[in-house]
């Protein structure tokens, strides 16, 4: 019910713009313009008279403007049913957020071990990265000239595009104006600047089971695709926002689409979910979660997840 709301609601006001460009392809010679919509609520009239003092030429160049204008607007209405991924449900469901970080006996009972993830709000805030990270820190650093990042091309994921290399330098030098964004290895030389995660603080996570701390650095617009890890995860964001869809992997692994078992990726659309293709996102109960600087967000082993970034962003998360 709720997806046909979405979908038809808007339907009168786009077969009255088909009815309208239609009408000024007839109209050029006529001095008077009249045109009857109907909606859901009344039935309406209204005249569109040009001026008199218009020349017939006047009159078929101001109709054919108004039919472009028209057709501009048609297009940009029917955009607006493409069905991004997480809209497919019913309910709406938001992570649970806490202030801070937890106690790391806190969060591994009652969050890791029962797989369910959290915001830690404002968590990272405390982080010498939170205020230092800039692009000016980044070029001041003699290091950044030689040490060498991971950069994909596209801002919207597709892997099986081949990333490159570069070095962190020239990474910001031309970030802003490139359609790329850097997935790397947090560089040895800002190391210093991200402090153990509070709820990782202990023995058992710290001695073995770190895998690695990644830098995602980017102008904003990346979307990647809906995937799953196969590590636990923790995300701090430094800069910029991110908005992520989320679904649990117990409840959910027989009802999303992953045809890439082995990476652990789909490759639907995450703009425009094709529900007869895919049905069984209509089925999947989604989560939704909003990250601002300074927010972290943990992210339990499998649970499938697409991320969106805007403005000029960098975070970094650690998986283990």
């Amino acid at each position: 019910k709720q997806w046909y709301q979405r979908r038809v609601r808007g339907y009168p006001a786009v077969f009255f713009l088909f009815f309208l460009c239609y009408q000024t392809d007839t109209m050029s010679e006529r001095q008077t313009i009249r045109i009857t919509t109907k909606n859901h609520y009344n039935r309406k009239s209204f005249r569109v008279q040009p001026s008199d003092t218009m020349s017939l030429k006047h009159q078929v160049d101001w109709l054919q403007k108004m039919k472009q204008s028209m057709l501009w607007i048609l297009l940009l209405f029917t955009s607006s049913f493409a069905e991004r991924l997480g809209r497919q449900s019913g309910e709406q469901l938001y992570v649970e957020t806490v202030d801070g970080f937890l106690q790391p006996d806190d969060f591994i009972n009652n969050y890791m071990i029962p797989g369910k993830p959290v915001i830690f709000k404002g968590a990272a805030k405390s982080f010498p990265a939170f205020t230092k990270w800039t692009d000016e820190y980044f070029q001041a650093s003699p290091h950044s000239v030689n040490h060498v990042v991971d950069v994909e091309e596209g801002k919207k994921e597709n892997r099986d595009d081949q990333s490159r290399i570069m070095s962190l330098s020239d990474f910001v030098d031309i970030y802003r104006d490139e359609d790329i964004y850097c997935v790397s290895s947090l560089p040895p030389f800002l190391a210093a600047d991200i402090p153990i995660y509070k709820p990782l603080n202990c023995p058992f996570v710290l001695d073995s089971l770190v895998k690695d701390m990644v830098m995602w650095y980017s102008s904003g617009g990346t979307k990647s695709v809906w995937h799953n890890d196969a590590y636990e995860n923790i995300n701090c964001l430094f800069r910029g926002k991110k908005e992520l869809v989320l679904a649990n992997r117990t409840e959910t692994q027989e009802k999303v689409h992953i045809d890439n078992p082995e990476g652990g990726f789909s490759t639907v659309n995450v703009d425009d979910v094709d529900v007869n293709k895919y049905p069984g996102f209509k089925d999947t109960q989604f989560y939704n979660a909003s990250m601002e600087p300074g927010d972290c967000l943990y992210i339990p082993w499998l649970w499938f997840h697409q991320v969106n970034s805007f403005g000029s962003n960098l975070a970094v998360n650690v998986w283990w």
